[in-house]
């Protein structure tokens, strides 16, 4: 959602992005931010974090990967300004400002990060002419998934039945390798966790259940939120916000069929997608992981 409105000494209108009239404009997702809610003068309906416009349920919005600042004169005005540019006394004529694409924080600099992790790429794909998916983050949520990322491959390539190529070269390569590093004896550790015994055919084996497993879930939220940044559904969506689980065994054919599908190598990764109407939801999601393990998601409107 954007707003427009001059910057200068006083906030003279500021209008929704359905019913914007000039061409000096703040993104409203900066202002939401700072728990900022606004009255669009045109209409009169008033848009923020804690409200639900009827003109964002009608519109979903934009991609925004970067806050544009349009300002009227070098000198920044009073306090919305402050709040959403910090305390500086003057810009130049156009400041264009990154957000993160998991908190919207906005920052001076962002990082590059991989929607689908890296480590579920084996090295016979490195060659591959399928372009790996990545999106703006900050610091911070780019850190903050490395050692999940991982445990994500490694219960992966554990689960299911018949492993496809991929899988079986990432557990004879990296994975195994992995477990010689300092921190190899927790990761064995962190997987022996996770196996139950299950009777099969009157023969005890083990078996993992990655959708209890809720470091698993925090990567397909991430991977999710990603995606809905990507395909621009959203310009950043809060963990909180988005729900997954383990996907039924049987997924109706029918029902993919009329959801958008996409790849990142056949193999690896696929995905579904349906946008909602905005009132019960506003998108839901279907993720494939090397064939077998698939994890069902949604995000609330």
């Amino acid at each position: 959602m954007l707003i427009s409105s001059y910057c200068c000494e006083r906030w003279p209108s500021i209008s929704c992005e359905r019913c914007q009239q000039d061409d000096h404009w703040v993104s409203g997702e900066a202002m939401a931010l700072n728990n900022l809610d606004f009255d669009c003068s045109p209409c009169g309906i008033r848009h923020g974090r804690s409200t639900n416009s009827p003109h964002r349920r009608a519109r979903p919005p934009r991609r925004i990967p970067f806050v544009s600042i349009r300002l009227r004169s070098i000198t920044c005005c009073g306090e919305l300004c402050r709040s959403v540019l910090g305390e500086h006394a003057s810009w130049p004529e156009e400041i264009v400002m990154p957000i993160c694409s998991y908190c919207g924080q906005v920052v001076d600099k962002t990082e590059r990060e991989h929607v689908f992790p890296r480590c579920l790429y084996p090295p016979s794909k490195g060659k591959s002419q399928v372009q790996r998916l990545t999106v703006e983050a900050c610091r911070k949520c780019n850190g903050s998934w490395s050692n999940d990322e991982a445990h994500f491959r490694n219960v992966l390539v554990l689960t299911g039945d018949t492993p496809n190529a991929p899988r079986r070269e990432l557990w004879d390569g990296k994975i195994r390798r992995s477990f010689d590093q300092p921190d190899g004896a927790k990761r064995i550790a962190d997987l022996l966790a996770l196996m139950k015994p299950v009777d099969i055919d009157g023969v005890e084996r083990q078996m993992i259940y990655p959708g209890e497993d809720e470091k698993v879930l925090r990567v397909v939220r991430k991977v999710i939120r990603g995606l809905a940044h990507h395909h621009g559904l959203l310009p950043f969506v809060l963990d909180d916000r988005v729900w997954a689980a383990a996907s039924p065994p049987e997924i109706s054919e029918q029902l993919l069929c009329e959801m958008h599908y996409h790849h990142r190598e056949p193999d690896i990764a696929e995905y579904w997608y349906e946008e909602g109407d905005g009132t019960g939801f506003h998108s839901a999601w279907l993720l494939r992981f090397f064939e077998a393990p698939s994890f069902v998601g949604m995000i609330d409107p």
